[in-house]
Parts: structure tokens; C-alpha cells; sequence
């Protein structure tokens, strides 16, 4: 059985088409539990998925008991790379304006529309976040 045949099945057996199992963020691996039953094959989660990759590379994952999460820790050539300044490359500075300006627009619509309060402040410092994480997506070209 390929591991399209097995998604098809598992869409089919779970009342869903396959483009809604991967909207759902499920991705097919092969699967080596040697139960009768198995086909090879298993859905997992994307984050699953990315953990069991990460661990077969050899990489030790950091849980968090205490709210059930699993961190990836990042290599010293990742954690160099986000620590890095970037010089802006053709095109980005616009890019970089662009966002602001939506941001500062949105801000105004959140200032305007709300009061103030301190759910106004996280909304604002929350944006102001989104603007950074953007702004990092486009020094990085999407690595992080």
C-alpha cells in the first residue's frame, strides 16, 4: 500500500476527504509498529510529525510537563542566524513599510473602537509582536 493509498483509506474511514485531513494539519509517515493490523503507514499531526522527524535526526526534545508541550531545542547555527543582523535586500524595505503602515492603521481601528483599558494594551503590545515576528519572517526569507 502507498502512503496515498493509506491517506485515502484514513480520509474515507474518517468521513473526510483528504484535502480536509491536510487542512487539519495531518501528514502520512510510515509506521513500524509491527501490530497485525497496521498498514505501514500513520496519520500524525504536523507537530508530531515534525517531533518524530526531529528525534529520528538524532535531536533531543525538551518537554514541558507541566503544560504537556515538547521544544524543539535550536542548533547553535540556527540560534546564530536568528541573532544576526540582516541588511534589508532588494524589495524588503518596502515590505517592511507596508506592514507598519496596515499595523499603524489597525492600531488607530483598535484605539478608536475600544477603551481604554488594559485588554487595549495587551491587543496593541500584540500587534506591535505580530509587526516583529513579520518583520524577522522577512529578514530570515522564512527559515524561523
Amino acid at each position: 500500500m502507498t502512503a496515498a493509498d493509506f491517506e485515502r483509506r484514513y480520509a474515507a474511514r474518517s468521513g473526510v476527504t483528504v484535502a480536509e485531513l491536510r487542512a487539519l494539519g495531518r501528514v502520512v509517515r510510515p509506521c513500524a509498529c509491527d501490530a497485525r493490523e497496521c498498514e505501514g503507514w500513520q496519520s500524525l499531526s504536523q507537530d508530531a510529525a515534525m517531533e518524530r522527524d526531529y528525534l529520528a535526526a538524532g535531536c533531543r526534545a525538551v518537554v514541558l510537563v507541566s503544560r504537556g508541550e515538547v521544544v524543539m531545542p535550536f542548533t547553535r547555527d540556527q540560534i546564530a542566524e536568528m541573532f544576526t543582523y540582516h541588511p534589508p535586500k532588494d524589495g524588503q524595505p518596502a515590505q517592511y513599510e507596508a506592514i507598519r503602515q496596515g499595523a499603524r492603521a489597525f492600531a488607530e481601528i483598535l484605539v478608536a473602537n475600544s477603551p481604554a483599558c488594559p485588554d487595549q494594551t495587551v491587543a496593541i503590545r500584540k500587534l506591535r509582536e505580530s509587526v516583529h515576528a513579520v518583520n524577522s519572517a522577512i529578514a530570515n526569507e522564512g527559515r524561523f
